[in-house]
Order: C-alpha cells, then sequence, then structure tokens
C-alpha cells in the first residue's frame, strides 16, 4: 500500500507525513471518519455500516494506477441523499435539494466537460460539508486546499505541466470551482472572501437556468419576433437611431455593384404596410419579414422593394432565441443580482444567435425580389460573392456584407432603370467618400496631386482622354454647357437650375444622369 501511495504523495500537502495513517485505514482516506463525526444529523455507528458497504463495493475492482484509489468522505453524500428518512429532517432535505439542483446543472452545462468527474466529487463533498455545521446557512465550508488533501482529487495528465505537483493540481482544483461557480451563474456554491472556503449556499438558490426555460415556454410568436430583431439588429450592424421613433426603420446604403457607387434607401424591420408614411421614398426598401408572426401584406412586386424571410432554422436556434427571448423578459422585471445574472445569460443567448445567423444565412433565408423567391445561394449563382463583396481570399463575408450583395444583385436593374447615363466608377464611391473623391478630382484639375480615387472619379466624368484632362468629350460636361447655352450674353447658370431637389435630395438631371451635387 505504501509502494501503491508513494507515487502521489507528492500532489498533496501532508500525505507523505501522514502516510502510516494513509497505510493503515487504506482504503479509507484518514479525513473520512472526522468528516463523518461532524455531520450533527447522522448516527455515529453509521459510519461502520457505510464504510463496509463502500468496500464491498470495490472488492471486485482492480487498484486504480492513475490516481489513489481512497474512499473519501463525498462517496458518503449518494448514500445520505438515497435515504429516504434523511428527507424528513427540514435541513437535510434543503441541503439535498440545493445539491441536486447544482449537480443537475453541472452535468446539462458545465464548460470544461473533461474535469466534470471532479466537479461532481467537489460538489458532493460541499454538500456532506454542509451538513457539518449547525447552521447550514453560515459562510462555512472548505477551501480549496483542504478539498484536494481532504479528498485526494486527482486529474490524470497534471504531471505533465513540469511546476510544483501539489500547486498545480491546486490550481486544476481552484479553476474547477470557479467554472462551477461560472456555470451556474454564482447561485448554489459561494465562497468566503474571509478565510477562501467554498460552500453550498442554500440563500441563493434561484435556478435562473429552470426560470428561463420555463419563460421560454410561455412566450407567443410577437415576443420571439421581437427578440428575433434584436439578433438581426446586432448582425445588420444597425448601430444609428431609427430613421422614425418607434418604428425598425434605418436609413441604409447599397452598392450599384455595376457603377461601384452607393445609393440610398432603407432597411426596415416588419413589412410594408407596417411602414411609417412619414418615411420619404429613396432608391430601394430592404424588409425583414417577422419569421413567428408575419403580418398579411400584399406584394406588389415593386422594382425597389426586396423582402428577406428566415424560412429554415433548427432546433439550436429556436432554444437559442426562446433562451435569448426569456433572460431579457425576466431581467426587465428583476432587480440586483438576478437582473444582472438574466442579462449576463442573455448576452450569452445573443451571441449564439448571432453566430448562428452568421453561419447558417447562406440556406436559413429567403430572398424575394418582384415575386421570385430565392435562397441567397441561388441569387448569387454565377455571380463571385467574394468579388463582389469586395473581401480578402482569408477572410470570411458576414452577414450584413452578404445581405448587400445579394440586394446589390438583385436591384442592379432598378437602378440601372432609375439613372441609366450614371458613371461608371473603377473604386467604390460611398457617401462617406463622395465629398472626398470630389476634392481629389478638382485638385486634381488645378494641376496639383492625381491620386488613384481622382483618376477614378475624372474617368468615370469622361473628363480623361489617357493622361490628359479634355472636358469636351463628356456627356457631363456636355448636359452643363448646355444648360449654359441657353442663358443670353451675359446672364450666369443658377443653382437651382442645375441641381434638382427631388423628395429631400440632391440630383443633377435626375431622370438620366441622376448625378450627386458634388460630381456638378
Amino acid at each position: 500500500i505504501r509502494e501503491y501511495l508513494t507515487p502521489f504523495a507528492k500532489f498533496y500537502g501532508r500525505m507523505n507525513e501522514r502516510m502510516d495513517e494513509f497505510v493503515r485505514l487504506f482504503p479509507v482516506h484518514p479525513d473520512y471518519i472526522d468528516t463523518f463525526e461532524r455531520v450533527t444529523a447522522v448516527e455515529k455507528r453509521e459510519v461502520l455500516k457505510t464504510l463496509s458497504l463502500a468496500m464491498k463495493k470495490l472488492l471486485n475492482q482492480n487498484v486504480p494506477d492513475d490516481r489513489p484509489g481512497v474512499i473519501a468522505y463525498d462517496g458518503y453524500w449518494t448514500t445520505l441523499r438515497e435515504n429516504p428518512s434523511f428527507r424528513a429532517v427540514p435541513d437535510i432535505k434543503a441541503v439535498i435539494d440545493c445539491s441536486m439542483v447544482l449537480e443537475s446543472r453541472i452535468q446539462q452545462a458545465f464548460t470544461r466537460p473533461a474535469y466534470k468527474p471532479m466537479a461532481t466529487q467537489l460538489i458532493h463533498a460541499l454538500s456532506v460539508h454542509r451538513l457539518t455545521t449547525s447552521d447550514i446557512h453560515a459562510p462555512l465550508g472548505a477551501t480549496a486546499e483542504e478539498l484536494r488533501d481532504g479528498l485526494c482529487l486527482f486529474q490524470p495528465g497534471i504531471e505533465e505541466l513540469g511546476g510544483d505537483p501539489a500547486d498545480d493540481l491546486l490550481s486544476q482544483v481552484e479553476t474547477v470551482l470557479r467554472e462551477i461557480h461560472k456555470t451556474v451563474s454564482g447561485q448554489f456554491i459561494s465562497s468566503n472572501p474571509d478565510n477562501r472556503q467554498y460552500y453550498l449556499d442554500l440563500k441563493k438558490t434561484d435556478d435562473f437556468d429552470a426560470l428561463i426555460e420555463k419563460r421560454a415556454d410561455s412566450l407567443d410568436s410577437s415576443q420571439l419576433d421581437r427578440y428575433y430583431y434584436e439578433a438581426l439588429r446586432r448582425v445588420m450592424e444597425c448601430t444609428d437611431q431609427t430613421y422614425v421613433t418607434g418604428y425598425k426603420i434605418w436609413q441604409h446604403e447599397l452598392e450599384w455593384l455595376e457603377r461601384k457607387a452607393a445609393r440610398q434607401g432603407y432597411l426596415f424591420f416588419g413589412a410594408p404596410n407596417e411602414r411609417s408614411t412619414a418615411v420619404p421614398p429613396r432608391d430601394f426598401y430592404l424588409y425583414f419579414i417577422q419569421p413567428f408572426d408575419p403580418p398579411h401584406f400584399k406584394d406588389e412586386k415593386k422594382p425597389e422593394e426586396l423582402f428577406l424571410r428566415l424560412k429554415n432554422t433548427d432546433e439550436e436556434f429556436r432554444t437559442a432565441l426562446q433562451s435569448y427571448a426569456a433572460a431579457l423578459d425576466l431581467a426587465s422585471t428583476a432587480s440586483g443580482h438576478a437582473k444582472s445574472t438574466y442579462e449576463s445569460k442573455a448576452s450569452n443567448f445573443l451571441r449564439n444567435l448571432v453566430q448562428w445567423l452568421q453561419k447558417n444565412m447562406t440556406t436559413a433565408f429567403e430572398v424575394t425580389y418582384q415575386g421570385r423567391a430565392k435562397s441567397l445561394t441561388e441569387w448569387a449563382k454565377g455571380k463571385s460573392i467574394r468579388e463582389l463583396s469586395g473581401i480578402g481570399s482569408h477572410e470570411r463575408i458576414n452577414f450584413r456584407d452578404m445581405v448587400n450583395t445579394i440586394a446589390g444583385i438583385c436591384l442592379g436593374a432598378r437602378f440601372q432603370d432609375q439613372a441609366p447615363e450614371y458613371p461608371f466608377f473603377s473604386v467604390l464611391i460611398t457617401g462617406a467618400n463622395r465629398a472626398q473623391a470630389a476634392q481629389d478630382a478638382l485638385r486634381a484639375i488645378a494641376g496639383q496631386n492625381r491620386t488613384k480615387q481622382a483618376t477614378a472619379v475624372l474617368d468615370a466624368l469622361e473628363l480623361l482622354d489617357g493622361e490628359r484632362l479634355d472636358p469636351y468629350r463628356s456627356k457631363y460636361a456636355k448636359y452643363i454647357l448646355n444648360v449654359a447655352k441657353k442663358k443670353g450674353h451675359g446672364q450666369v447658370v443658377n443653382r437651382s437650375e442645375l441641381i434638382q431637389d427631388v423628395l429631400g435630395v440632391e440630383y443633377l438631371a435626375p431622370q438620366s444622369l441622376r448625378l450627386e451635387p458634388e460630381w456638378a
């Protein structure tokens, strides 16, 4: 026995010094009887009966060579829990109930599966410890060090870490205790900062996960739609204010792929008949329709309208969405620790939702344009999404860029009909960089440094003949010259004669050129 235990002694605080005790009592841990005697509700003679049963179970088993095969006091918990007479004692019943919920949460959701056996041992040990105090609510228990030594905890592979073996194992035990605490959001188990002891905390027995599951079952379709939109808001990166208060509508920009130019429109969560009438018309509308309680509306197949519907979901998505909705719903009526716990859990569920949408976007959504409904993949057939969206060969396209690219493919003909004479740019011109691009072009005309962006603008506006400036070939310059020619001698052209306001947006020749004022 001594020969068997000696290789393990270096992992524990005083096993070496207590080796005679360990050998004499083997396979029982010396601390077993001492801890058992402190369990106030149990008759002392029970210990012999319990140990006899435990040893009888070991008789036909080989002595394990990957850990110290000792019977520690955590093993008594199963015996105590299964004895119906103990459930009649209110204090013991409270501890059993708390321990069972904690253990079931660890079995279902522990974040480090490899450490689950040690986590279960620790829960059983702390459950026994809880019954060794006269007050089951006292902040008393056992330190990580006491648990390591008192249970002869062991994790195969710990000897390969290379540090002090006892310290490495202690770090492992502390990690598992923290993971237990994290898995149950600080419920059921607490630590006392004064004495560094961990203990079962019967004052913190709100099973938040169970409450979320229960609330999730009672959510209606409209609530699920509302929280689906919250996840959608995240993946579509809607960080700015809504365009109209009370409506989920945002100003949105799409690339006219053929001309490498931005078009202005709206992103709306809902159907056309739910949209505010206070919104002035623009080039396009992207509608994300409610998946769980879709409203009745007529698709008029307008060339500026594109509809996106979530069609193919799975259990993973539904569980994440329902849990997210339930957690936020419960957080809205909770306060203090409970509120922050629900919010923290909601953040985790939202992260799962966002990851699911990102991963499944090409198959989960159906896009309808002018009565034709296809998946994102089908709309993109024969085209390089990577090339169109401008992402690198090793980058993964995100949800927003994918939606924008597919919308750009569908709406290309609409933009063409709107502005058939619009310039073809060789670099992307957006609302954010248009003014700077125009400034670069003006500097180049004035003979200053000609940037790549300036060249792209001058070329698109047909102001270049090779490398030389030649405005007389440009249909855009000709348009302005024709307006000027109609004036009498000495007359000037007013800005309002060139630039027209179309529902709050200014253009040069809105019916054909549809040029932004910066280019004029």
